[in-house]
C-alpha cells in the first residue's frame, strides 16, 4: 500500500514538473525496500515488485533530465531477472531503454530493447473507440443496455495496455 502511494505520488510530481521530489519519493520506495525490518515483515514478492516499479520510474525520471549515464543503469538494474516481476514495469524499462537508445543514438541499446520487446509482447496495442450516443432517443433502459455492453466489450477484449478513447454525443 504505502509503496504504491508513494510511486503515484511520484508520478504525480514528476507530471508537474517537480523532479526533485518525485526522485525523492522514488527514493523513499527504495528505501523501504531494502529496511531490514521490512524484509522480515513484509512478503518478498510485494518489495521486490515495489523496488522494481520505484526503480523503472527513477530511470524514467534520469532520461527526462538526460541523465542517461544514470538511467541505464538504473533500467538494466530493474531488469534484472527475479522470482516475483510485474510485466508492466518491464514493458515500460524496455520502452524507456528503446527511447533512451533513440535519444543518445545508441543503436545496439535500441536494437536489444526493442528485440527484448518484440519477444515478451508480440501484441501491439490496439486502438479502441467507444461512441456512445446518451440523447434523449436513448432514455431509459436503451442507455443502460448501451453502457452494460460497452463495459462487456472493455473487460473481455480491452488490455492494459491497449489505447482507449470515448465519445459521446447528445443530438
Amino acid at each position: 500500500g504505502m509503496c504504491k502511494k508513494r510511486i503515484k505520488m511520484g508520478q504525480l510530481y514528476k507530471s508537474n514538473g517537480e523532479m526533485e521530489r518525485a526522485r525523492m519519493e522514488y527514493l523513499n520506495v527504495l528505501q523501504y525496500c531494502n529496511n531490514p525490518v521490512n524484509i522480515n515483515s513484509v512478503p518478498v514478492n510485494e518489495l521486490l515488485v515495489a523496488r522494481q516499479s520505484a526503480m523503472v520510474n527513477l530511470g524514467t525520471l534520469f532520461i527526462d533530465l538526460n541523465q542517461f549515464v544514470a538511467a541505464m543503469q538504473i533500467l538494466q538494474d530493474s531488469l534484472v531477472s527475479c522470482q516475483f516481476t510485474d510485466m508492466t514495469n518491464i514493458r515500460t524499462a524496455l520502452q524507456e531503454m528503446t527511447r533512451l537508445g533513440n535519444m543518445t543514438g545508441n543503436q545496439e541499446l535500441t536494437q536489444r530493447a526493442e528485440g527484448a520487446l518484440a519477444v515478451l509482447f508480440p501484441a501491439k496495442p490496439k486502438d479502441v473507440v467507444f461512441i456512445l450516443d446518451y440523447s434523449g432517443s436513448m432514455s431509459g433502459g436503451r442507455i443502460r443496455k448501451a453502457v452494460d455492453n460497452l463495459l462487456m466489450v472493455y473487460d473481455q477484449y480491452v488490455s492494459d495496455f491497449d489505447n482507449v478513447m470515448m465519445i459521446t454525443f447528445n443530438r
